[in-house]
């Protein structure tokens, strides 16, 4: 999260006491209530807390330019997202993992290639945010089934520059020979 820009969390949790965690990173351009609330209520019902939220300048979230999908921004909300659960009372600290979608799974693969607090990490449909299957999928979301009230379904100009640079899966050999 950056100085300018709070997420907007929503919280799934189901059961008291120590519990594994999931932080899910939603698709890029997308909102919490759109496929991020999905899996969060799918994963709580089998047993995790978890934690979706609107990224900075996204839906609900603060954070000027609107529509801006920065990256760098992306993972470090993930990495608050991770902070924040861990100062939950009911959140066991050596079970936290990281859930990414599209999108969210590059940020998803970034953010845990440098934070050891993840312990696992899943991906669907992971992807980086330059991959011509990504600026497609917009699409979905101006169906009936992707819309959200939250989401304008925009992306701020000058997000293109910081997505085509970023490479999501840069550090990913560095972390498998620190484990």
């Amino acid at each position: 999260m950056s100085s300018s820009a709070l997420p907007k969390p929503w919280r799934w949790i189901r059961n008291a006491g120590h519990n594994r965690a999931l932080v899910i990173a939603t698709p890029g351009s997308s909102v919490k209530a759109q496929i991020g609330a999905n899996y969060a209520a799918r994963l709580a019902n089998l047993g995790f807390v978890t934690l979706a939220f609107d990224p900075s300048y996204q839906g609900q979230s603060e954070g000027e330019p609107r529509d801006q999908e920065n990256p760098a921004a992306r993972v470090e909300d993930i990495r608050c997202a991770a902070h924040f659960l861990m100062t939950l009372p009911f959140v066991a600290e050596d079970s936290l993992g990281l859930v990414g979608v599209c999108a969210g799974g590059g940020y998803a693969a970034s953010a845990a290639s440098t934070d050891h607090r993840f312990k696992a990490l899943g991906t669907a449909q992971a992807m980086g945010v330059a991959d011509r299957d990504l600026l497609d999928a917009i699409d979905y979301y101006r169906t009936p089934r992707g819309y959200n009230a939250h989401s304008t379904n925009r992306r701020y100009f000058t997000s293109l520059g910081p997505m085509l640079g970023f490479d999501a899966f840069q550090l990913a050999s560095f972390r498998a020979h620190l484990s």
